[in-house]
């Protein structure tokens, strides 16, 4: 990921970074590299970078962004932009050529990558340029949700999600899980319920709404219980969350919740891949996501620092 400040390319830099085109080597040589820009504030720009090659612990990878004459954006690439930043919502979006794992939700109806649940048979969700999920009233701790056609393994990946509108007085949860959660599933966030094959082992990661905290919920084989609530300084509902297990982390934008909730166990680890699973519970209760994502988990857990060079003019 890079933070990108435009200001100092002055014109040469098209204000969106349409007119950018990342490589590994000088003036547009080497391999071109894919990107994706997550957001737009003011003259800086969080981009995404897919590399052809991982950045070993203490290592370094040298890319160059080539700032090119005319647009270069486009939803194939070598540069787009999340569903909500173009004018029509997705026009540009390359996320699924840069993430291992990622949906926008663009149009009307669920993709192939996701299955409805109902965990306890309560609740529905509507697709229109993002997916709302929405409890019905009596649902008590259970509710809809969405879970991945694919698994992913937890202690290798990070799974991100992008959402507005949360509302209510329940929770709204992402969680990794195994096995998959059925409509006949009554336990709160698909979790700690039986289901085909066992007892569900997996975390949650919810946004309690009704009392504006964080908890952390995980599951274990035989349904060993850990949780963890607490309340944040100035938390407020999430537009984004950072969730992997091993690190225990939620970030909303630039506020960071790192080291407000305690991680799990290593009795608590799933022991194989998990599917994605997103799910809003309790009554009623309602969220709009505009994407999913799954990304590596970085070396040793932690982000690469990022140092821009200065530019060169060809």
């Amino acid at each position: 990921m890079l933070s990108v400040d435009t200001s100092p390319y002055g014109a040469n830099t098209f204000s969106d970074l349409s007119n950018a085109c990342f490589s590994t080597g000088p003036n547009g040589s080497g391999s071109e590299l894919q990107a994706w820009v997550e957001s737009i504030s003011g003259t800086t720009a969080t981009v995404w970078v897919e590399l052809t090659s991982s950045i070993p612990a203490s290592g370094t990878q040298n890319i160059y962004m080539n700032l090119m004459a005319a647009n270069d954006i486009s939803s194939s690439g070598p540069i787009g932009e999340a569903p909500t930043l173009s004018a029509t919502y997705g026009e540009y979006d390359n996320g699924a050529s840069v993430f291992s794992f990622y949906d926008n939700f663009a149009g009307s109806s669920l993709s192939s990558l996701w299955s409805f649940v109902q965990t306890g048979g309560y609740g529905s969700y509507v697709v229109n340029n993002g997916i709302t999920l929405s409890s019905s009233s009596g649902s008590g701790w259970v509710g809809p949700g969405i879970l991945s056609t694919s698994t992913f393994n937890p202690a290798s990946s990070v799974e991100d999600i992008h959402a507005t509108g949360i509302s209510g007085s329940g929770d709204f949860a992402e969680d990794w899980i195994y096995p998959a959660p059925t409509n006949s599933c009554a336990g709160a966030n698909g979790l700690d319920c039986s289901v085909p094959g066992g007892t569900t082992e997996g975390y949650a990661m919810m946004y309690r709404i009704w009392t504006g905290t964080w908890a952390f919920q995980g599951y274990g084989p035989g349904g060993v219980d850990n949780q963890n609530e607490q309340g944040c300084s100035g938390a407020t509902p999430p537009t984004s969350l950072e969730w992997n297990p091993s690190l225990a982390t939620v970030e909303e934008g630039l506020q960071n919740y790192n080291g407000c909730l305690s991680g799990p166990s290593a009795a608590d680890a799933p022991m194989q891949n998990s599917y994605v699973f997103v799910v809003v519970q309790y009554d009623p209760t309602s969220v709009t996501v505009q994407w999913v994502r799954v990304r590596a988990m970085p070396p040793g857990g932690m982000m690469p620092s990022p140092t821009l060079g200065s530019p060169v003019m060809g």
